[in-house]
């Protein structure tokens, strides 16, 4: 028989790991960039592409791509589950 590989919402297939909130940039490892680090936060706070194009000074398409790519990396498929593994890194 198989292994249970399923995750529960927010888990995204990467482990949680213990950090403070101005670590984010520095969470899980060096599995996200330093940009996407970024844009993960301000995704979890809840900006839209266009709010968070506006506020890194990037087009709103470099964002959803940032976006693309840390669903990816991390396993998931909703911002919400970006914001809740944000919130573990917290």
């Amino acid at each position: 028989m198989l292994p249970d590989t399923r995750t529960l919402p927010g888990e995204c297939g990467a482990p949680p790991a213990q950090a403070a909130d101005s670590e984010v940039e520095h969470a899980g490892a060096g599995l996200l960039g330093k940009r996407e680090a970024e844009v993960a936060r301000l995704v979890a706070d809840g900006l839209s592409n266009k709010q968070i194009g506006a506020r890194l000074f990037l087009s709103e398409r470099t964002v959803a791509s940032h976006v693309r790519n840390i669903l990816n990396k991390l396993g998931c498929n909703t911002r919400a589950q970006i914001a809740a593994w944000v919130a573990s890194m917290r």
